[in-house]
């Protein structure tokens, strides 16, 4: 913030969120804002006040700094929530400063954001999207080792996939005995919920009813979540013995997998990798080939740094990230059965002083049911 000139910051995404607060609850799909004001020592949280209680367990602040709004706040109500939130800056003395706000955030509304921009005539709205991902890009060793954990549990849920998908097994099944998997965890500590469903068609696709058919082919991505850190994982499935030219495509999935892995070093930029890979896989993506991933409450992108043109950032220990390169036919529609090809491949890691490493140990293997 002082870098940025602000005297006070807005946070509408839920990660940012919790990540300076302790807050957890999915309460995210309703109006809630942190504010980080320049001169109290702690932060204040604002939501419905049924939020109330979940924040004053597990929040750290003192419940003085929780201020919920009464429900003639609610939208659609007597006042908006942003209307709260201005009464809060002038209550505290920021009315009139320079107020961070996340214009990039996927929650806060074009509308809330008007509403906050004429309601606080005397401040100057500044973009600060992005202020506080950068800050957990890269890890610390206790963050390190939930991301770790969180890769043991995608890894059983992984031996589930292969236990419980073969010919005739409906999506919805199997979805339903990994995300068991994924919320069990293991005998020493158990998993959160899954930040995104098991999928078995276009990417982020919802399973369904269908029963799985011989010679289908497919990706399938989840991430098993510990402490609301993922460490996501995709991997191949072909329902049927596969023909030696599906084999010999996977086996150059394979090899693109290994070649980013082997190029990540500290000191590289994110740009020299994607360089190196482009330049050298045999079936280069039309996308990035990594991402920063690991904290996160809706989803396990970090929305930092990404293995991409132009993307200058330098590679140091402790920045960790998911390399999925892919095979996808029909124009990157994916699907399912012999004449959609969707093949997946991916580890996360983290950058070490010498490489990299990987948090999972799932074999690296072609998975036929």
């Amino acid at each position: 913030m002082d870098e940025e000139g602000l005297d006070a910051l807005l946070l509408s995404e839920p990660t940012n969120q919790q990540y300076l607060s302790g807050y957890e609850s999915q309460s995210w799909f309703t109006f809630q804002m942190l504010l980080v004001l320049r001169d109290e020592p702690q932060p204040v949280f604002t939501a419905r006040n049924m939020e109330e209680r979940a924040a004053e367990i597990t929040t750290w602040m003192d419940n003085e700094y929780v201020r919920c709004y009464s429900d003639d706040y609610a939208p659609n109500s007597l006042y908006h929530p942003t209307q709260w939130v201005v009464e809060l800056l002038e209550e505290y003395g920021y009315a009139d400063g320079r107020v961070g706000i996340e214009e990039e955030s996927n929650y806060l509304s074009m509308g809330a954001y008007d509403r906050l921009k004429r309601n606080l005539p005397e401040a100057s709205l500044e973009n600060a999207s992005g202020v506080v991902n950068w800050l957990y890009f890269k890890k610390s060793e206790e963050e390190l080792e939930y991301m770790r954990e969180a890769a043991r549990i995608t890894d059983a849920a992984m031996e589930t996939t292969e236990e419980v998908l073969s010919a005739g097994v409906r999506e919805c099944d199997a979805a339903a005995a990994i995300m068991q998997t994924l919320m069990h965890g293991t005998e020493e500590y158990g998993g959160d919920m899954p930040k995104r469903a098991p999928e078995f068609g276009p990417f982020h696709f919802e399973f369904s009813t269908r029963e799985l058919q011989d010679g289908d082919v497919f990706g399938v991505e989840f991430a098993g979540c510990r402490r609301s850190y993922s460490s996501p994982l995709c991997r191949t499935v072909h329902v049927g013995e596969p023909s030696s030219k599906r084999y010999a495509l996977w086996e150059e999935l394979d090899e693109d997998l290994q070649l980013v892995l082997d190029t990540v070093e500290p000191g590289k930029t994110c740009e020299e990798v994607e360089q190196t890979y482009r330049e050298n896989a045999n079936h280069p993506k039309a996308s990035r080939s990594g991402y920063a991933t690991g904290l996160g409450l809706t989803g396990w992108g970090e929305g930092t740094a990404s293995f991409t043109e132009g993307d200058e950032t330098v590679l140091e220990p402790g920045m960790t990230f998911h390399s999925n390169p892919s095979i996808d036919t029909l124009n990157r529609s994916g699907g399912v059965g012999p004449e959609r090809l969707r093949m997946l491949h991916s580890e996360t890691y983290v950058v070490t002083e010498d490489g990299c490493e990987v948090f999972g140990n799932y074999p690296r293997k072609l998975i036929v049911v």
